[in-house]
């Protein structure tokens, strides 16, 4: 299997399209590159949108409240914790 960089798909366009230019079919170029000629339909379909994914519908129940983060950050930045580690300011 081979690793991916998040660059990797532009690059890729950007082959395919000059071999395009040159001449070759888009069925060609993508079988010399790899990816499908509907891969390469969807990627540029992507191109300039946002990502799609919604993310969470609610808040979960576990939130903390504002005045909750607002103390975490006072103790940790207290005196007694400011240069101590994580450890110390857990709970015994």
């Amino acid at each position: 299997m081979t690793t991916r960089r998040p660059g990797d798909r532009h690059v890729a366009l950007g082959l395919i399209d000059e071999a395009v230019r040159s001449g070759a079919t888009l069925a060609a170029a993508c079988r010399a590159l790899g990816p499908s000629a509907r891969t390469v339909a969807r990627w540029r379909a992507e191109a300039g949108e946002e990502d799609g994914r919604a993310g969470p519908r609610r808040a979960p129940v576990h939130r903390l409240t504002g005045a909750a983060c607002r103390r975490i950050v006072e103790t940790a930045s207290s005196l007694e914790f400011r240069s101590a580690g994580g450890d110390a300011t857990r709970p015994e």
